[in-house]
């Protein structure tokens, strides 16, 4: 279904009885005004394969919306359930306390994120891998790290990172 949907990724596709399905979608909801070339309609294209469809209306109500879509993924004897969650509710801003390190984010193109970190000596990762390029570009760096970079992984993607910063 997610080829279906241009500009929409599906991250979940999880079974939670024989029958009963969660799909977690991803689309930009500002973006809509725009009324862009390749903009979908999202709900309307995921409610003929779904029993129920809900977009999340804000940040705050994910976590609720998220555990109504598995309730419901769950009822007897299993369901469709789809759940948009805007794309831009990940790209709130986090509000930074005193003493905090403010986080930048790596620019979106491969030679420009390659810059950004070119001076880096030491690069931490916590919770995630070195950055790459989204795609591969001829002639472009596809590794987007420092080759002169010590690259320490403090917590993989399957480690508590929480608990793994608390205990440095």
């Amino acid at each position: 279904m997610s080829a279906e949907l241009r500009g929409t990724r599906c991250y979940v596709a999880w079974r939670t009885k024989p029958k009963g399905r969660l799909n977690l979608l991803s689309a930009a909801t500002y973006h809509r005004a725009f009324d862009a070339p390749l903009t979908s309609d999202v709900e309307g294209a995921a409610r003929p394969f779904s029993d129920w469809v809900k977009t999340s209306a804000s940040a705050d109500a994910l976590a609720a919306d998220g555990a109504e879509a598995v309730a419901e993924a769950m009822r007897y004897p299993g369901a469709v359930a789809t759940l948009i969650a805007p794309a831009n509710f990940a790209w709130v801003e986090a509000v930074g306390g005193a003493g905090r390190v403010p986080v930048e984010r790596l620019p979106y193109f491969g030679e420009m994120a390659a810059e950004h970190i070119k001076d880096l000596k030491t690069i931490v990762f916590v919770g995630t891998k070195p950055p790459v390029s989204f795609f591969a570009y001829p002639g472009k760096p596809g590794w987007l790290s420092p080759d002169a970079a010590a690259l320490i992984d403090l917590a993989d993607a399957r480690t508590d990172a929480l608990s793994t910063l608390r205990a440095c």
